[in-house]
């Protein structure tokens, strides 16, 4: 994949976030004139949802700032030494932030322009079209992106000065929730006593390096599940083409657990045990509350998609992202006729689980830091879109 090219001026060290509801993972990288982005120390902390925690705008914000805080600390005293023998210096130029569901809202729209008569198409109109109307309450933009320009019906890459009748721009909007931008900001800014704190929403970060990691699949989908939502996003001929968010996570298993009333049910890890989260022979009225709320998921997940289907052929890639104690639980939940169904063809759809592995060439992870694929995108993100003007 292209990188940008920096000055040796430029070469610097960056924190890298991840903030999602299900857990908190930050590393240390550096970014360096025509060399791949090397992850030099990494740490992973999941959220656990504390019973009693004070309610506030979005689920779990309280458990989540804690964990983000516990992170930074252990980045600041174990990552700092590794940084240090990494590079030469453990000071920090930025600090890259991405924050995930529930807590961040994507979408794709498209602005059309059309006149009897050709007109040029100028940078006034790019501007018109990213114009974005009034937010809803409480949130807040982090970023408006033009993915395609399509003149007179064909794609252009370079369509500023041609004359056209028809234009159509995909539009990729993310906004934030507020409260938790402003929350995780303060406790970086705080830490690392500095205002280079770039914060920017998960889901465009996987769009655009999934799609620059596997140039030939045109098509594909994207799960993010995290702990109390799950991000879906359709890819066709390389644009993203809708984005939707499901209010269910991994946190809901945990939930059915407790208020099944059982104890002792080896539910740590989520991930124990070739039947996914737990035996269901272990405990009848364990296994029957996580039944219901594993069909809900996929209930709720089928119904996105047949609202895709509806405008556009759904792909037959799944790219899955998830933590690691709950991917392989995942995608087994996700090979069910459930959603086989929605396909209308003998023909079955693949499910690759991202992992860390896949992006080896573009990344170098050296130890201490262990391989992370969130880690690895947002190295790659921040290498193409943020480090030049770091």
């Amino acid at each position: 994949m292209g990188f940008l090219s920096f000055n040796k001026k430029n070469a610097h060290n960056v924190a890298l976030i991840d903030v999602s509801s299900a857990s908190v993972r930050g590393a240390y990288a550096r970014i360096e004139e025509g060399q791949p982005p090397t992850i030099c120390y990494t740490a992973h902390l999941s959220i656990e949802p504390q019973t009693g925690t004070p309610e506030t705008a979005t689920p779990f914000v309280v458990d989540m700032l804690r964990a983000l805080e516990e992170l930074v600390g252990i980045l600041q005293k174990e990552g700092a030494a590794a940084l240090r023998t990494a590079t030469g210096s453990a000071h920090v130029k930025q600090v890259f932030v991405s924050i995930g569901a529930p807590w961040q809202e994507s979408n794709v729209r498209v602005e059309s322009f059309e006149k009897e008569t050709p007109f040029v198409f100028t940078r006034a109109l790019l501007d018109e079209a990213t114009k974005r109307n009034e937010l809803p309450e409480g949130m807040i933009e982090s970023g408006e992106a033009v993915i395609a320009t399509i003149l007179n019906g064909y794609e252009s890459r370079q369509p500023l000065g041609k004359r056209v009748k028809h234009a159509d721009l995909v539009i990729l909007s993310s906004m934030l929730n507020e409260e938790v931008m402003r929350s995780v900001e303060k406790t970086l800014r705080h830490a690392y006593h500095t205002h280079e704190v770039t914060i920017a929403a998960f889901a465009p970060v996987a769009f655009e390096i999934l799609r620059d990691q596997y140039p030939h699949q045109k098509d594909f989908l994207i799960l993010d599940v995290a702990g109390t939502a799950t991000d879906v996003a359709v890819v066709k001929g390389g644009l993203l083409v809708d984005v939707k968010t499901i209010g269910n996570g991994v946190h809901d298993l945990l939930r059915a657990a407790r208020t099944s009333g059982v104890t002792g049910t080896g539910l740590t890890g989520l991930g124990d045990g070739a039947g996914g989260i737990i035996d269901p022979a272990r405990n009848a009225q364990f296994a029957s509350k996580v039944t219901e709320v594993q069909a809900l998921w996929l209930e709720n997940l089928r119904a996105v998609l047949s609202e895709f289907s509806a405008r556009h052929p759904l792909p037959r890639t799944i790219f899955l992202l998830a933590d690691t104690e709950t991917r392989d639980f995942l995608k087994r939940l996700l090979d069910t006729d459930t959603l086989r169904s929605l396909w209308l063809s003998d023909v079955p759809f693949s499910i690759i689980p991202v992992l860390a592995e896949q992006f080896a060439g573009p990344v170098v992870t050296k130890p201490p830091a262990g391989g992370d694929a969130y880690i690895a995108m947002l190295a790659l993100y921040y290498a193409k879109r943020v480090a030049h003007s770091a």
